[in-house]
């Protein structure tokens, strides 16, 4: 007989095929993963039909298992609603009711209603909202008004429901006058210290994260502010995970990859860098492209629903472009991180260096290139070297790199020449950074590519 922890009950209760949905996976800490239809969540325990079972109900500690994927088609972009992102990571849609001394009251789009309390918010943002220039989001609040004025300073509620901004001045916006808010971010750690969480993506690009989730009846229920459980329909769910600590991320759940080519040799390195992707993903995975030269609403609508934003080498623009795109990304990167995303970008040229820099992403300089050399994986690098080995050859052109003073970032996989990869953790996610251009690849560099898109 196996473990304790391992066994499950069974009993004879099943539900019709036809009421069931689709399948998901469910994702074991060890072990293969199992195939089925969810029944319940709760009393610390996953209840589930597993398939080819012949409708057996199939009883597991919750604290046994990872996550529930479904494999559901996501839905069309949401480009028209209003966004509300927590600092906990929660990402909503839906429309700004009101603001008052409790914060901003928030209908949700699938129903429901939250109240966010300013020292939670993260981001409010209404569709196609001004962006605000990179250097002024930092450390305090920085409210968007509609004509495009940026105020920065401490936010206050009035009794009318505008918005006071006291800053370097002093001034009073009307609700319907602010595009968009954006909380302080606290740096690197920008997560609750020590808490685990239970996570509710949704095929919208929504996500919850709290705690004391509930299954019952087709509906999901989580506690995403102290005494505000939000609930949404199961059949509207990518996929759940449970007791994840604050490394996790509404992001880390799903299984796409948005691949960013404006830039890149379309029909080259950009083309041979998302086959190579494709051909290693597992099943279930798709990668999405984008080729626009700028992040807008669309781009956002995407992203949303991704694991992963992938960088293929960057090298066909000039600096004033370079440095607009900085600007527009390093707020969308900062959120993206901050809920479990991950952003990974393929050799970067001098220019690009300092576009990862003004967006806020990495700071790192390129210090020459090696081809055919062994390259050991750090300790802190074995995170991409599943089906790899302890070290990698390079290929033309793999670039080499070093980290500068003051940034956070480690290096993954380095030689006395420098660095090839080098990694830093932003939010809940990480930035990548490849050395490999992917003009020439072997089955090694293409697991590491893989590996990298999938890292948590």
């Amino acid at each position: 007989m196996g473990r304790a922890s391992l066994i499950v009950i069974l009993s004879a209760a099943a539900a019709p095929a036809q009421d069931r949905g689709p399948s998901a996976d469910i994702v074991l800490g060890e072990g293969p993963a199992r195939v089925g239809w969810v029944h319940s969540i709760g009393g610390g325990k996953v209840c589930f039909h597993e398939q080819g079972s012949g409708g057996q109900l199939v009883t597991l500690p919750a604290s046994l298992v990872t996550s529930i994927e479904y494999r559901r088609r996501p839905l069309a972009p949401d480009t028209e609603s209003e966004t509300l992102e927590l600092r906990s990571g929660c990402r909503f849609y839906g429309t700004a009711a009101g603001i008052d001394a409790e914060g901003i009251h928030f209908r949700l789009r699938d129903g429901g209603r939250i109240v966010a309390p300013l020292a939670e918010l993260a981001v409010y943002r209404k569709p196609d909202a001004p962006e605000p220039p990179a250097e002024v989001v930092g450390k305090r609040h920085v409210v968007v008004v509609t004509n495009g004025d940026v105020l920065v300073g401490d936010v206050q509620p009035t009794a009318d429901g505008a918005l006071r901004v006291a800053g370097s001045i002093t001034a009073t916006v009307r609700r319907k006058l602010v595009a968009a808010v954006y909380g302080p971010v606290c740096g690197e750690g920008d997560k609750p210290a020590g808490r685990a969480a239970d996570i509710v993506t949704m095929t919208c690009g929504a996500g919850l994260c709290g705690r004391n989730l509930t299954l019952r009846d087709g509906r999901v229920c989580v506690e995403v502010l102290a005494g505000q459980v939000v609930t949404v329909p199961l059949a509207k769910v990518a996929g759940i995970a449970l007791n994840q600590q604050a490394a996790g991320g509404i992001a880390s759940l799903y299984r796409s990859v948005l691949a960013w080519g404006a830039y890149a040799d379309g029909r080259e390195e950009f083309r041979w860098t998302v086959d190579a992707l494709k051909a290693l993903l597992p099943p279930g995975w798709t990668v999405h492209e984008d080729t626009g030269e700028s992040f807008g609403g669309e781009f956002r609508a995407k992203l949303a629903r991704c694991r992963t934003l992938l960088i293929p080498e960057p090298e066909n623009w000039g600096s004033d472009g370079r440095l607009r795109l900085a600007e527009q990304l390093k707020p969308i990167a900062a959120a993206f991180c901050r809920r479990g995303g991950n952003i990974v970008v393929c050799c970067p040229d001098a220019g690009s260096l300092a576009f990862l820099r003004e967006a806020g992403l990495l700071d790192v300089w390129r210090v020459g290139h090696h081809d055919n050399v062994d390259v050991p994986f750090t300790p802190a690098g074995k995170r991409l070297c599943g089906n790899v080995g302890a070290a990698f050859r390079t290929e033309n052109a793999t670039f080499f790199y070093r980290v500068r003073g003051g940034c956070p970032a480690e290096t993954w996989a380095e030689t006395n020449d420098g660095a090839v990869i080098v990694a830093r953790r932003v939010g809940r996610g990480w930035v990548v950074l490849l050395g490999m251009d992917f003009f020439k690849r072997s089955d090694q560099v293409n697991r590491i590519l893989a590996n990298a898109v999938m890292v948590r």
